[in-house]
């Protein structure tokens, strides 16, 4: 779908600047070691926090998306994960015990749309 080069690129407040922070920009560990990342967003606007991780040569995947910090959905590759919300701003991705597999560049985003909550699909990754 092409978009005029007239149109702006933002309407009706659809957009918006919101400033995500991921506290560690590299963790070195062991196997066996735990693993927390953590996550700080400044909109209330946006209500979902959202965790990714790319691979080498894989595509991008959603981990866990939560539309509420009382309601998480991890994905169930990463069960054996854990999400924690303790306020809307604030999230922490964590494992009790890393692995070699767990390699990656791990991701956190923030929306303020979700698929729980919405009956038109804005999300790549509303299925």
């Amino acid at each position: 779908m092409a978009v005029a080069d007239d149109v702006p690129p933002c309407i009706s407040g659809w957009c918006q600047k919101v400033t995500v922070t991921q506290s560690d920009r590299l963790l070195i560990l062991r196997d066996g070691q735990p693993v927390n990342m953590s996550c700080h967003q400044d909109s209330k606007d946006n209500y979902v926090a959202l965790w990714y991780l790319k691979k080498p040569n894989q595509a991008l995947q959603l981990m866990v998306s939560s539309p509420d910090p009382k309601d998480i959905d991890m994905e169930a590759t990463y069960n054996s994960w854990e999400l924690r919300r303790p306020s809307q701003l604030w999230s922490s991705l964590s494992k009790s015990s890393a692995k070699t597999e767990d390699s990656a560049v791990y991701f956190c985003a923030s929306s303020r749309h979700s698929c729980k909550h919405q009956s038109i699909r804005l999300h790549k990754t509303c299925m």
